[in-house]
């Protein structure tokens, strides 16, 4: 099943593409950009950027909460920076808490960390359940499954 050539298809050439005007082209960048991935760390600063503290999980971040400026915390809650840290650890469930949050000066403080001690027994229980084996555990002796869990 050859297709046949003739002289027609032979005789007419390829139309050629026209070139791009000068200011259509494209053109390197200048400075390198670097794609950074998303951090998991949540940065504590002041209203005027002065950094006051980092941590990567909720236990660093309740240790934190207690010792840090009023201000930082208010800064953050009103900029909704704690809903957003518990979207990225992936915790949807506290970040619709910290949104609910409406309170000011050293009650949002409590609240806060209220919210976190409340998440963080959570995951606690959840990893205490889990084992690595099958996710169940076997009487050492018997052989029998525990039915603890």
């Amino acid at each position: 099943m050859s297709r046949k050539r003739n002289k027609s298809n032979l005789e007419k050439p390829k139309p050629k593409a026209k070139p791009l005007a000068p200011e259509l082209m494209f053109k390197r960048p200048e400075k390198k950009i670097e794609i950074t991935p998303i951090k998991k760390e949540f940065v504590f600063r002041t209203p005027d950027g002065r950094e006051v503290g980092r941590t990567k999980n909720i236990s660093g971040m309740i240790k934190l909460l207690r010792t840090m400026p009023l201000e930082s915390i208010t800064f953050h809650s009103n900029e909704g920076h704690f809903v957003s840290w518990s979207r990225k650890i992936g915790d949807l469930e506290m970040a619709s808490r910290f949104s609910e949050v409406k309170e000011k000066g050293e009650d949002l403080r409590q609240e806060i960390l209220k919210i976190c001690t409340i998440f963080s027994i959570r995951r606690q229980a959840f990893v205490s359940q889990w084992h690595p084996i099958g996710g169940s555990r076997r009487h050492k002796h018997s052989g029998r499954r525990d039915k603890r869990i």
